[in-house]
């Protein structure tokens, strides 16, 4: 099947994002499903060790994610 659609312009671009323990916790539970559910009484210990798991690797409690977004210009023919 032919697209009614041909390519205009490709772009990437790269970017840092700086995140703190608890932005990667936050993230943990948007891309978990009901997780928050599931762990129920043990959340806050969940929480305390995702925290010291993360800080024993970075003890300033900031890390770097090293994001790459392609955007796909398309016009219509």
């Amino acid at each position: 099947m032919r697209s009614r659609f041909a390519i205009a312009e490709y772009h990437e671009f790269e970017s840092e994002l700086s995140l703190t323990p608890d932005d990667i916790t936050g993230h943990l539970y948007s891309m978990s499903g009901n997780v928050r559910k599931r762990l129920g009484k043990r959340i806050e210990a969940f929480e305390r060790d995702v925290k010291s798991a993360l800080m024993a690797l970075r003890p300033a409690g900031q890390f770097v994610e090293r994001v790459r977004t392609g955007v796909l210009v398309a016009v219509k023919k």
